[in-house]
């Protein structure tokens, strides 16, 4: 499991691919973009108040996961999110992912 323990915001530009879960705690704010790939679960937003668990500002976030995605409280201010859903496509990604860390 891989956590990002706080906000991604200001125009940040965050990638993060793992073979097991994600956890973004904060918020995806401010013209910000996320790309994140995970094996199992995607959870943004699952810490803080209401104002902290939201895609918000114009940000555009693309998930693709073969597990559950899951949000604290709401996608707003104009931004995009992209969702898939992989299964076996998934393990081809995974040896290719490995291969370059080698």
């Amino acid at each position: 499991m891989y956590t990002y323990p706080g906000n991604i915001d200001g125009g940040v530009n965050f990638s993060h691919t793992d073979d097991g879960d994600i956890l973004i705690e904060g918020k995806i704010d401010g013209g910000s973009r996320a790309t994140v790939i995970a094996a199992v679960d995607v959870q943004i937003g699952v810490v803080g108040g209401d104002g902290d668990k939201k895609i918000d500002g114009g940000s555009t976030v693309d998930v693709s996961t073969r597990g559950t995605i899951s949000l604290g409280n709401k996608i707003d201010g104009g931004s995009h999110v992209t969702s898939r859903h992989y299964t076996s496509y998934w393990k081809g990604l995974h040896r290719r992912m490995m291969d370059m860390t080698r």
